[in-house]
């Protein structure tokens, strides 16, 4: 078949460039690890923002502690109650983050947990469907395939049964986000906060965070706190937290325009050398239409030339970069699309270019 002569002269072509092919592909393989860790950053400051913008719109009001013992808050049953009547109401949620069994490092196998009370938790981590029902548990898509312990924590017995989708995030609005693709998330029901241990007890209440509350309920649980020697300042974040989320937002930008600066300038110096490498053929490609081809045969054996220099060798490696998953995939999606684009468009400029200079020359 003619098209398939006209391709593998080109791929014969290039084969005679493999230099400027490894050239090439080292290119575009570094490029892509840097974007993979920098798109992973972008992606989770975006989920950030997500999540802080739902409970500022919201009107989510959060605590910041101030402890009047030296030793753990040994926080009363009463406090807790009042907590899990608010969670039940769908009016609070809150979780436990940083002393999840601390006394056990071997618990969970010693990965990250984060336990979470109530419904309205799904407003702290964007794109989540909560495991159903309570209580349960989740984990990371890294963790996929791996066998996972049954976990006993607030007197239940609980296995990690659903995955969480790839860059799921959880956002404390008291601090920032934790990217969860390598951890298990716990899902507790209100009746389980009292059988929690004394740490996991103190932070619940610190946690807490109340959706559109009554100013009744936030003193209650003021107070309750108060009881405790535990002394909570609650900030309503649609007031005092919009100069930290319009940083974050500016900080997301800087992240992103970092992103794509980075790619405009791998992409030019790619073209620029692709550009090289089809001139240092151009005579080959003009001889051969000057004995005769037709235009379709410089198209099919342009097409094949340019693919090959530019496709052949970073395609392979850039699929099995993305089999390594987020966030490795989809920096390696992203730089693949950026160069099939410029593929094309070398293939439509070059061939065009050469096809327009063999007509001039034919009408001089």
């Amino acid at each position: 078949m003619i098209w398939w002569g006209e391709a593998r002269g080109g791929l014969g072509m290039a084969l005679k460039e493999w230099p400027r092919l490894a050239t090439l592909a080292g290119t575009i393989v570094i490029a892509a690890v840097a974007l993979t860790f920098v798109l992973g950053d972008v992606l989770t400051q975006v989920s950030v923002y997500r999540g802080a913008s739902a409970l500022r719109a919201n009107h989510a009001v959060t605590f910041s502690p101030y402890y009047g013992n030296n030793d753990v808050t040994l926080v009363r049953r009463s406090t807790l109650e009042h907590l899990a009547t608010q969670v039940r109401r769908g009016s609070a949620y809150t979780a436990v983050i940083n002393n999840v069994q601390v006394d056990d490092a071997d618990f969970a196998d010693g990965r990250p947990v984060i336990v979470v009370i109530g419904s309205r938790s799904s407003l702290a981590m964007p794109g989540v469907r909560l495991c159903s029902p309570a209580p349960c548990a989740m984990f990371g898509y890294h963790l996929k395939g791996r066998k996972l312990p049954q976990l006993q924590l607030a007197g239940a017995d609980i296995s990690p049964t659903r995955a969480l989708p790839p860059g799921a995030t959880y956002v404390d609005p008291n601090a920032a986000g934790t990217n969860l693709d390598s951890s298990i998330v716990i899902r507790l029901a209100p009746r389980n906060l009292p059988q929690l241990n004394a740490e996991e007890r103190e932070e619940s209440v610190t946690h807490a965070v109340l959706i559109g509350p009554q100013p009744a309920a936030v003193d209650r649980l003021v107070i309750e706190s108060a009881r405790d020697r535990l002394y909570l300042a609650p900030n309503d974040l649609a007031i005092s937290q919009p100069s930290g989320f319009r940083d974050l937002m500016i900080r997301s930008i800087l992240y992103l325009t970092g992103l794509l600066a980075l790619l405009v300038l791998v992409l030019l110096a790619f073209s620029a050398t692709a550009s090289a490498a089809f001139r240092a053929q151009a005579r080959a490609f003009t001889i051969r239409r000057m004995c005769g081809a037709r235009p379709s045969a410089v198209w099919i054996r342009t097409g094949s030339y340019v693919t090959a220099v530019t496709l052949a060798v970073p395609t392979p490696i850039l699929l099995g970069l993305a089999l390594l998953g987020p966030p490795f995939q989809q920096g390696a999606f992203l730089a693949l699309a950026a160069l099939v684009m410029v593929t094309t468009a070398l293939w439509l400029v070059h061939t065009r270019r050469l096809l327009v200079n063999d007509m001039t020359g034919r009408t001089r």
